[in-house]
């Protein structure tokens, strides 16, 4: 795939700009978006026609920081927001998952040969337990996760491979809250739920808050969701510090078939 990235000459940009090559896309750098802003996708999309037409727009950020990290003074490297990579097809499409960048991850949405990758995620004893009631993942149940994700794709949903320099570490999903986690918490019905697990030897390094913060962006940035849900069991003690430390707060709780789980929501 090609992707024109709006401001490759900044910092952000540089890295939204080598993480897509290092996926194996062709990537066409552009300094600046000639002045128009960056939400008038159509004008943008004319000014950059010349590109492949099955281009992508890739913009590093969304033009201001909303976050109030910044006070005033432009992007700072180290605001989250700034560092979602926020991919639009050049004819219009404004919902696509898109790949999602921090300052050490590539968030690359799952695809159709990812199987392997992502049975791989899922085999740890650690994810099992929590994210599979323990319950080894068949093939059946992999090749339907991954087509349901892949049909969420086009309404801005779905999982991502958590990618550190070549290796796949981990993913982080998001979806409208799944049967099983309404029927352990009723009020999820209709939420935009999110899940993330890590392989082991990924623990404690903090990939795991920095993949959220960058879907957290994300959902409200460019979805402009306001709300998101997890459920996380109650001995699973690194997720409920996790989801804390991202703004999250418990709002209730339902038995699993495992064990309680305690439900959290995160409003902006």
């Amino acid at each position: 795939m090609t992707f024109v990235v709006v401001g490759a000459t900044g910092s952000v940009g540089r890295v939204v700009a080598g993480a897509l090559e290092t996926l194996g896309h062709q990537v066409r750098p552009v300094a600046r978006s000639l002045g128009m802003p960056f939400e008038r996708r159509e004008k943008l999309n004319e000014a950059f026609s010349g590109a492949h037409g099955d281009a992508t727009v890739a913009l590093p950020f969304e033009g201001m920081c909303q976050t109030g990290l910044c006070k005033g003074k432009g992007l700072k490297e180290d605001c989250p927001r700034a560092r979602v990579t926020v991919a639009q097809n050049l004819h219009g499409s404004t919902q696509m998952q898109p790949v999602l960048t921090t300052g050490r991850l590539v968030l690359r949405p799952l695809a159709a040969e990812d199987g392997p990758q992502i049975a791989h995620v899922f085999e740890g004893a650690g994810v099992r337990r929590y994210l599979f009631d323990n319950e080894p993942v068949s093939p059946e149940m992999l090749r339907e996760i991954v087509e349901d994700n892949l049909r969420r794709r086009k309404s801005g949903f779905g999982l991502w491979l958590i990618c550190r320099g070549e290796g796949v570490i981990g993913c982080i999903g998001l979806h409208r809250a799944s049967p099983q986690a309404v029927e352990i918490f009723p009020a999820f019905e209709g939420r935009i739920e999110t899940i993330i697990a890590l392989k082991e030897d990924a623990w404690g390094a903090g990939y795991a808050k920095e993949s959220l913060e960058a879907v957290l962006a994300y959902t409200s940035d460019v979805l402009k969701q306001r709300r998101i849900v997890a459920l996380v069991d109650v001995p699973n003690r690194a997720s409920h510090a996790l989801f804390r430390r991202c703004g999250f707060r418990e709002i209730g709780a339902g038995q699993g078939p495992l064990y309680r789980a305690i439900a959290y929501e995160r409003t902006t």
